[in-house]
């Protein structure tokens, strides 16, 4: 038996440890196998369950109080668009005077205006009446009247330019508001005695003219007159204007220099229109007394008057109140009444033509129109002096 070398016993101490001393001698199977065994274990021993490896905690940092600040958006540029103004209009003339200085237009007129007023308050109150032809405009807050005197230029013969070719009367907030629609109201008859007309060539009137006010303008301070030559290819406009006082409620005051205005027994023929030859008389008025009205707070009075008809134009008739040209009759188809008295001479008829008027109020004029000519066709009488005893 011998033992083996120094380099088996070293290899075999290193491999088991524990052992210090192993004979040397040749191995036989079952240490061919077991050898193998306890080097893997060995090897696995040392790589299995390592040791876990170290994580660190994060880092807190310490909490630092802030403020955050809003975001403030720019406010956007807004550019204003400045307003429009009669300059923008270019006027090929702009005079601007006080109320009642009389400017001389282009073609020669002499034009001033005077003041203005609005509808008294007995007046809108008639709401519950049947209205003279189209005086239902009165029941329009915006409705004003503005006091004119007009003298015409005179013509050298038939062939010339007439004086004016349309009245453009408006009334503006302020002077320099830009040029807007006329203003000017045309009516069946005038609304106010007297009522605005344009004098004949050579003449002179002076009346009320009747302008609404656009909503909204604010209360109207200057009374505006534009001329445009009819004749001219470029129109341009001449722009005069009246500053104005506040204006005043209108009572029964008239105007001087207006249309005429006729008296109780004046006999009226009309040169024009539709009632061209047909005349009329106005012979009085009087309170009927015990006669019932159909309309609530009213009491009836009377008007006779004569009529001689050219045609079967039948003139429309009306009562003034205080100036206002505003109430029919109770009855119109009732013309002169029902059976109208005998003829006087010809085709004349005279009969008491009936009207409910407000208590309070008193009639101030009998007037007869044909309903579509404010100027030819209409005439006007006034009652003052005119009261005559009732039908029997």
């Amino acid at each position: 038996m011998s033992f083996g070398g120094p380099g088996e016993y070293r290899r075999a101490a290193s491999i088991e440890g524990r052992h210090r001393f192993m004979p040397s001698r040749r191995p036989g199977w079952g240490t061919k196998i077991v050898l193998p065994i306890l080097i893997s274990a060995v090897l696995f021993a040392c790589t299995s369950d390592p040791e876990p490896e170290r994580t660190s905690e994060p880092t807190v940092e310490p909490t630092v109080a802030s403020t955050v600040e809003p975001v403030v958006e720019p406010s956007p540029t807004v550019v204003s668009t400045p307003e429009p103004t009669l300059a923008d209009d270019e006027p090929a003339q702009v005079t601007t005077v006080e109320a009642g200085t009389t400017i001389e237009d282009p073609a020669g007129n002499l034009i001033a205006v005077h003041g203005v007023g609005t509808v008294p308050d007995a007046v809108l109150s008639l709401r519950s009446l049947e209205l003279f032809g189209d005086a239902e405009e009165l029941l329009d807050p915006s409705l004003v009247f503005i006091d004119v005197s007009w003298c015409s230029a005179g013509m050298l013969d038939d062939s010339a330019t007439p004086p004016v070719a349309s009245v453009d009367l408006s009334l503006v907030a302020a002077p320099d508001v830009p040029l807007g629609d006329p203003g000017l109201l045309a009516f069946r008859q005038p609304l106010r005695s007297p009522g605005f007309v344009i004098a004949d060539p050579g003449a002179c009137s002076r009346g009320w003219a009747a302008v609404a006010v656009p909503g909204g303008d604010g209360d109207p301070s200057t009374a505006r007159y534009v001329y445009t030559d009819p004749l001219s290819s470029t129109y341009e406009a001449h722009v005069f204007q009246w500053e104005l006082p506040a204006p005043v409620e209108l009572g029964a005051d008239p105007v001087a220099g207006g249309p005429e205005v006729f008296r109780a027994g004046q006999v009226v023929t009309f040169n024009e229109g539709s009632l061209r030859g047909t005349t009329v008389t106005l012979r009085g008025w009087a309170e009927l007394i015990g006669v019932d009205s159909p309309v609530a707070e009213t009491r009836v009075v009377g008007v006779l008057v004569e009529v001689c008809p050219a045609n079967e134009d039948w003139p429309e008739l009306g009562l003034a109140i205080d100036g206002w040209n505003v109430v029919e009759p109770l009855d119109p188809a009732d013309r002169l009444g029902a059976d109208p008295l005998a003829p006087l001479s010809g085709n004349c008829f005279e009969d008491w033509a009936e009207f409910g008027l407000p208590f309070g109020l008193a009639p101030s004029g009998f007037f007869v129109g044909d309903g579509a000519e404010p100027d030819v066709g209409f005439a006007i009488w006034t009652l003052e002096g005119a009261a005559i005893a009732p039908p029997g």
